[in-house]
């Protein structure tokens, strides 16, 4: 749930969204949801050592 409420947010296609979050402590870093945004938020995949630049 910190991921989603607190992360950075990227829009992929319409409606559909990257959003990741750099969590201290974890040896997987960048943690990452993809996620489908409409009427209520439905999580596809969530990863680690997400690399937001090379997705």
């Amino acid at each position: 749930m910190e991921v989603i409420e607190t992360g950075m947010t990227r829009e992929k296609e319409q409606g559909h969204c990257w959003i990741w979050k750099s969590v201290a402590g974890r040896d997987d870093n960048l943690l990452c949801v993809a996620a489908l945004v409409a009427d209520a938020m439905v999580v596809k995949t969530v990863m680690n050592h997400f690399d937001p630049e090379g997705e």
